[in-house]
């Protein structure tokens, strides 16, 4: 997995055997785990973010992770035309919001991609026409990206300034940023970058910066290794009253629930 934010005319399967992070599909960004499958539409913007451990020490920690990139009509147009197609014309459709596939289909799913490693080039077109037909007839999944999304081709050289943003916040978001430092990164004026970030990503800086920082909160409750108050200060808060506030806008819960039900979930 590329770890900077990029599309393709492809689209992408991923199912993630050994890692956790973040990850930025269209306009949405939440955290991703281990045994997590995606499935990715042509040309959705999309950025995976190991957690740091994962990026310093790789050789001890092993992230690993399964991804296949294949294009639409790569039987060929007419037979992807042809009335049995239907289902999975529908899902690669639906695909361009990205799905997170769950239950039995991302078992399903899970097997097959590992079964393709050491197939026949033969086989491994069957495999992959019975995942997508496995995708394609269940309900087991969830959309990512909001319906709204439209994604806007960049110019040369946009892709890096977007990077670059998601760079800088990922590695200070622990203290108050300015929006004329991200300004001055981006060689725009302030004014220029708040329309620019909210063109490509539909959302305010600080609406991403808030998403950061409390998906950081989330990950370091889930560690179970910080008191609420703390991992408040470590995410960049200086109120313990707003992150509570700002916790519970974007999951829904407070944080003490929300450490709750994910120790009895798992």
């Amino acid at each position: 997995m590329r770890s900077n934010w990029h599309y393709h005319p492809e689209l992408e399967l991923v199912v993630i055997i050994k890692g956790s992070g973040t990850r930025m599909v269209g306009d949405n960004m939440e955290n991703f785990q281990d045994g997590d499958v995606v499935l990715l539409g042509s040309n959705l913007p999309h950025h995976w973010r190991h957690e740091d451990k994962y990026i310093q020490h790789p050789e001890e920690t092993g992230a690993r992770a399964l991804v296949l990139h294949f294009i639409e009509n790569f039987w060929g147009k007419e037979f992807l035309e042809l009335p049995e197609m239907r289902e999975i014309r529908n899902l690669f459709e639906t695909s361009k919001q990205g799905l997170n596939i769950r239950g039995k289909a991302k078992k399903t799913v899970t097997a097959l991609m590992e079964a393709m490693k050491e197939a026949s080039p033969g086989n491994q077109l069957i495999h992959l026409l019975t995942l997508l037909q496995t995708m394609a007839t269940s309900r087991e999944f969830t959309l990512i990206s909001s319906k709204g999304f439209a994604f806007l081709p960049p110019a040369h050289g946009d892709t890096d300034k977007i990077n670059a943003v998601y760079e800088f916040t990922f590695k200070n978001y622990q203290r108050k940023i300015h929006i004329q430092e991200l300004a001055g990164l981006t060689n725009l004026s302030r004014q220029s970058f708040c329309r620019y970030f909210k063109k490509k990503t539909r959302k305010t800086y600080f609406q991403f910066l808030t998403e950061v920082r409390i998906g950081q909160a989330c990950r370091i409750l889930i560690e179970n290794v910080k008191s609420v108050s703390e991992i408040c200060y470590a995410c960049g808060y200086n109120n313990p009253s707003n992150f509570n506030q700002q916790f519970k806008m974007i999951t829904k819960k407070t944080p003490v629930q929300y450490k709750k039900d994910y120790l009895a979930n798992n």
